[in-house]
């Protein structure tokens, strides 16, 4: 979709792809990499599939963001830098759909997806969780979260954006 007047994010349907985005699989090595896929494609299909879980589509838009969410530990960070208005209360709204096996290939750690607001003049930051993959469960990810997140702590600073998954274990 295009860029509306009050967006705050720029290319928030990843319609261009990357552009206005940073994104870093923090020397993780997935099997696939991180990244934007057009809706239907047969490389993300096919390995969703093949463990068991449901194909993500986007929801605005034909293209999404997609990460393994696995590899060496580390994390997959997408951020992007944002001015908010002085005036009014900025919410940001994202859907999130997600699914792992930390079931059958003997997970000893929970893998965490959250948000990461970092205050640009001060360095602050401030960590909001969206979801934990705890060691042991199965997710095959038919469900769609729909997020809110209240920006108005931050009004009319300067700040940065980040989605950040963390993978505490190798493969696990």
């Amino acid at each position: 979709m295009g860029q509306k007047p009050h967006d705050l994010i720029h290319n928030g349907s990843f319609e261009k792809s990357l552009h206005g985005w940073t994104l870093s699989d923090g020397g993780i090595a997935p099997n696939i990499p991180s990244g934007v896929y057009r809706d239907g494609t047969n490389k993300i299909e096919n390995w969703d599939s093949r463990f068991g879980f449901v194909y993500a589509h986007p929801s605005d838009g034909a293209n999404a963001m997609w990460t393994e969410w696995d590899g060496s530990p580390g994390q997959i960070t997408l951020s992007q830098s944002v001015s908010l208005a002085h005036t009014k209360t900025d919410v940001l709204h994202f859907d999130v759909q997600a699914a792992w096996d930390l079931q059958n290939y003997g997970a000893k750690h929970d893998r965490t997806f959250l948000v990461e607001v970092t205050d640009n003049k001060t360095g602050k930051v401030t960590d909001f969780t969206v979801l934990t993959a705890h060691a042991g469960d199965f997710e095959a990810g038919d469900q769609v979260l729909h997020e809110t997140l209240d920006l108005s702590a931050f009004h009319g600073r300067d700040i940065t954006l980040s989605f950040v998954w963390q993978v505490p274990g190798t493969y696990d």
